[in-house]
């Protein structure tokens, strides 16, 4: 049998934060070479509050999805949790 890691609890909000600072130092630039990797720091930030949101839920994802962890599958299961229950 295969041992697995458990999940870590990580502050995906500040790396969140963190990226979205980076994005606003791109877009304040005023280049529009530079708009790319502006859009590439949103999208970081985004995946860092999907991550940030499985991690509040870990108890109810299945442990496949922490192996795959990609956050269009990550989206979908959480999508699928009912809180209330």
């Amino acid at each position: 049998m295969m041992a697995y890691a458990v999940p870590q609890n990580i502050d995906y909000r500040t790396k969140a934060r963190r990226a979205l600072a980076r994005a606003r130092v791109e877009l304040a630039s005023a280049d529009d070479e530079r708009l790319p990797y502006a859009m590439l720091e949103l999208r970081f930030a985004m995946e860092a509050i999907t991550y940030d949101r499985a991690q509040a839920f870990k108890e109810d994802l299945p442990y496949e999805e922490y192996r795959t962890w990609q956050p269009r599958k990550v989206v979908a299961v959480l999508a699928g949790i009912d809180p209330a229950s």
